[in-house]
């Protein structure tokens, strides 16, 4: 299996998960909650690929990201009351988590410094994801924009293999065309032209980088 890049050391999290949880298991394409309920849980996330996505009042669903293994999530609401409550977490394979009561987590972040440590390198992960998804949306064209959300992608969900970069999870030209806001076509033709001017391969969806040097000239 290629190496996933970790961006954060979860340690004391797996440690009290493993003492403290249960494990609970999930089919893929399976609903955490719908949007509108809300359950008292904390993940930790062991084995699978939960997806991310935000609903538009006219329907459309939206791409946001994916959570990984060894990271930590809550269905939204839960650590703060504030959030729109409009996002949805779908498992995108077959998911293998712990999980702890919202009240059990929030005792631990209180009184364990390592674990409040942990705790906020989540929350500026996630502030850091949110600017870097506005970073690669906001490029003038679809060419440039491709290439910085593949970076993107690199950075949160990276893994090396054979000396490359490569992104860690499957993507559809559907799944891609949804993340950058344009069709289906428009992605075809982009990836193709990268293919063959050797930036990027893609073998069974999973896209590696090969010539990063090429890549930031383009951009």
């Amino acid at each position: 299996m290629p190496k996933r890049l970790n961006l954060m050391n979860l340690d004391e999290h797996k440690r009290f998960f493993e003492e403290h949880s249960e494990r609970v298991l999930f089919k893929k394409n399976q609903l955490f909650a719908r949007k509108e309920e809300i359950h008292p849980w904390i993940y930790y996330l062991e084995e699978g690929i939960v997806q991310l996505s935000f609903s538009y009042k006219k329907g459309d669903d939206r791409l946001i990201g994916y959570f990984v293994p060894d990271m930590m999530f809550a269905q939204n609401r839960v650590l703060y009351e504030g959030d729109s409550g409009v996002i949805e977490y779908t498992t995108a394979t077959e998911v293998q988590a712990l999980r702890v009561d919202y009240k059990t987590y929030i005792k631990e972040v209180d009184s364990n410094h390592d674990f409040c440590r942990e705790y906020r390198e989540c929350i500026l992960h996630n502030q850091s994801y949110m600017i870097d998804r506005v970073v690669y949306q906001a490029e003038p064209n679809v060419e440039k924009k491709f290439l910085r959300w593949v970076l993107f992608m690199l950075k949160y969900y990276g893994t090396e293999q054979d000396g490359h970069h490569m992104i860690g999870m499957k993507l559809t030209q559907d799944a891609i065309a949804n993340f950058l806001f344009v069709s289906r076509e428009t992605v075809n033709k982009t990836v193709t032209r990268f293919v063959k001017q050797g930036i990027i391969s893609v073998n069974k969806k999973y896209i590696t980088l090969l010539d990063e040097s090429a890549l930031q000239a383009e951009l």
